[in-house]
């Protein structure tokens, strides 16, 4: 019985971001973290420093990339706002701090899955720092969005820059992406009731179990823009009476189910490595794959996913 949940907790701490429908419930689609919205801009080079108000948004342990909370704990997150003086040039982005910036009024608001509204919000006390709490009670990964507008003592508005996606905006919006997972720590009968149901439901509908990790999944990998990178991925699977040998690998989107994974089956391989084009600012590199034993058991899709950070190519003096 400990062994079967073992499989079981594997397959689910994976399975989140694109689990078939019915295995667990299926999350909205989610944006790349970090990402603002639609609507921003990014600044035109100049050399005459912009003043702004810089935007992060993190857990209270400052991680923006990937962020994993136990089903039924809760989200901490924190918003942090810094005035810096940003010079765009070709190819580069360079800040500094903006040490004498007179700022007096905030406005801002969170929301689940969707951007929000600031338009009917009053004006408050600027703050450098805002806090807000989610309880997590879903499975998979949802986005949290945040919008804010700043003002300085003499009514103006100061625009807000965004850094993983190099916007300048009066009123910006950024997200960061909360991924609920099992605590493999408790026992079925402990974990939330919603938990407990994708448990039952995933195995009974997947007989095997397994992963995929990229690079030991760390948040980024990085490299000069034009450039490519190496993508070590390990694959693993296990069934209960029998031995995989098949597998498919897609690389994109993680937001539809097995359904959609269009890609040849191949023999099993515990890991191949891949290469990843790098352009400048940040992109995703993503791996979906599913498992297949001699018998046609099929497993969950399993996920995983790093950024890819490309910076200008630096010149030779």
């Amino acid at each position: 019985m400990k062994t079967a949940y073992a499989i079981i907790i594997l397959s689910l701490l994976t399975l989140a971001a694109c689990a078939p429908a019915g295995t667990i419930p299926e999350p909205p689609p989610s944006p790349t973290p970090g990402a603002a919205a639609a609507s921003t801009a990014t600044p035109a080079a100049t050399s005459t420093p912009q003043k702004v108000v810089e935007v992060s948004l993190s857990d209270t342990s400052g991680s923006s990339a990937r962020v994993e909370v136990p089903a039924g704990d809760t989200a901490h997150l924190r918003l942090s706002l810094e005035p810096a003086l940003l010079t765009i040039s070709p190819g580069m982005v360079s800040e500094q701090r903006w040490e004498d910036a007179a700022l007096k009024e905030l406005r801002v608001c969170f929301a689940l899955d969707a951007a929000c509204s600031l338009d009917s919000l009053p004006w408050a006390p600027y703050q450098a720092v805002t806090e807000t709490s989610y309880p997590v009670d879903w499975l998979g990964p949802r986005p949290v969005w945040v919008a804010l507008e700043v003002r300085d003592a003499d009514g103006n508005t100061v625009p807000a820059y965004v850094r993983y996606s190099n916007a300048v905006t009066a009123q910006a919006q950024a997200s960061l992406e909360i991924t609920g997972v099992v605590d493999a720590s408790l026992p079925p009968e402990k974990q939330p009731v919603f938990v407990q149901t994708a448990i039952a439901a995933t195995q009974a509908a997947f007989p095997l179990s397994g992963s995929v990790k990229i690079q030991g999944s760390p948040c980024c990998v990085g490299g000069v823009a034009g450039s490519t990178v190496n993508a070590h991925v390990e694959f693993a699977a296990q069934g209960a009476n029998t031995r995989v040998t098949e597998m498919r690998v897609s690389q994109g989107s993680c937001d539809k189910g097995a359904a959609s994974l269009d890609a040849p089956w191949e023999p099993f391989a515990a890991s191949k490595d891949y290469k990843v084009g790098v352009i400048i600012n940040w992109t995703t590199f993503t791996i979906a794959v599913q498992y297949r034993d001699a018998a046609g058991n099929l497993s969950p899709v399993y996920c995983d996913s790093i950024g890819v950070e490309g910076s200008p190519e630096q010149s030779t003096p």
